[in-house]
């Protein structure tokens, strides 16, 4: 699941994990880390810059929002993707429609990004998708505090941040999407400051709800 069945990928994140027991299958492996970084310096500073902002919204991305938060021209943007499908890089899978060739090609790109302009493209996702979505209640919310939360891992904007995945963790706990919820106050979490000691504590045993809400969902199999 996490390689999407690719022979090389498979055999990386193997060898990753067997020497290093300790590690997650959600790190990526220096190797798959060195080949999307030389097929990503295989194309143009444009196309590459595209691909940062792609990684951001994540491994499946619609020109639109990508256009909104790059601040790039739709007509461009189609050029440049079409350099990176060349590439080996993304797929077109409809009429406006990409995704990342692989879900750990989006992760080794994203990994490649600075704290600094990771946050930024963050920033810039999160205004896309505000200004076409809007901040109320609903299943765009949940996509928009993560970025906003991804923005406020560079320190900015850290209160507003929490709030509103604290509002759409709510939203996704009364619709029964208690994974989302754990998530979202998870990410939440991680960049509340230690200080803020009340704060985490209730975002904590928010989260804990949640989490017991899915592990019920996930093991408790009715008796015969």
């Amino acid at each position: 699941d996490r390689t999407g069945g690719n022979p090389f990928y498979v055999r990386e994140l193997a060898r990753h994990v067997a020497d290093q027991p300790r590690t997650s299958f959600g790190e990526v492996p220096d190797g798959i880390r060195d080949l999307v970084r030389a097929r990503v310096e295989g194309v143009s500073t444009a196309c590459a810059e595209a691909l940062a902002a792609a990684a951001v919204l994540g491994e499946a991305f619609d020109v639109a929002t990508l256009s909104a938060a790059s601040g790039s021209a739709d007509d461009a943007l189609l050029s440049l993707l079409e350099e990176a499908e060349a590439a080996g890089l993304v797929d077109e899978v409809d009429a406006g429609q990409y995704r990342f060739a692989h879900a750990l090609t989006r992760d080794a790109v994203h990994a490649g990004l600075g704290p600094s302009r990771r946050a930024r493209l963050h920033r810039a996702a999160a205004e896309a998708l505000a200004a076409r979505h809007g901040l109320e209640p609903g299943p765009q919310l949940a996509e928009i505090a993560l970025h906003r939360c991804g923005a406020a891992a560079g320190g900015d904007g850290v209160d507003d941040a929490v709030e509103l995945a604290e509002r759409a963790a709510s939203w996704a706990l009364d619709r029964g999407a208690d994974g989302q919820a754990v998530r979202l106050l998870t990410t939440a979490l991680a960049v509340l400051p230690d200080g803020d000691v009340e704060r985490r504590r209730q975002l904590a045993k928010r989260r804990a709800v949640a989490f017991a809400r899915l592990s019920h969902t996930l093991f408790d199999v009715p008796g015969p």
